[in-house]
């Protein structure tokens, strides 16, 4: 397994991105990923919300309203995976930066055609 440099390192930027990457590997010890959990309690929130409202007798079903609500909820969801996308690439990236660390061979990696 790859070292983590020690702090401080005599530039600043390198510091913080150690600092980082070693509170990053903390959290990964554990399920207090908080990016990560915010990001999944968010998505279960918006299904709750959509499903009461589509549920409700507020409007008719196939209307304007049911669709657009429809629509809204796929595009937010959309959004939830690419910022969770982007999240997870910047992890790996800090994590490839400094050798590899915590890197496993079945690990999808985020370079090139595979994240755009």
């Amino acid at each position: 397994m790859n070292q983590i440099p020690e702090v401080p390192t005599g530039d600043d930027v390198k510091d913080q991105e150690i600092i980082a990457l070693k509170k990053l590997l903390h959290q990964e010890k554990s399920h207090f990923q908080w990016k990560k959990q915010a990001i999944n309690f968010v998505a279960l929130i918006i299904l709750i919300v959509i499903g009461y409202l589509r549920s409700a007798d507020a409007y008719e079903r196939c209307s304007g309203t049911d669709w657009g609500i429809t629509a809204a909820y796929f595009i937010i969801m959309a959004t939830m995976i690419v910022v969770s996308v982007k999240v997870t690439a910047a992890d790996q990236k800090l994590k490839m930066k400094f050798g590899g660390i915590n890197i496993v061979k079945s690990d999808l990696i985020f370079e090139g055609t595979v994240l755009r």
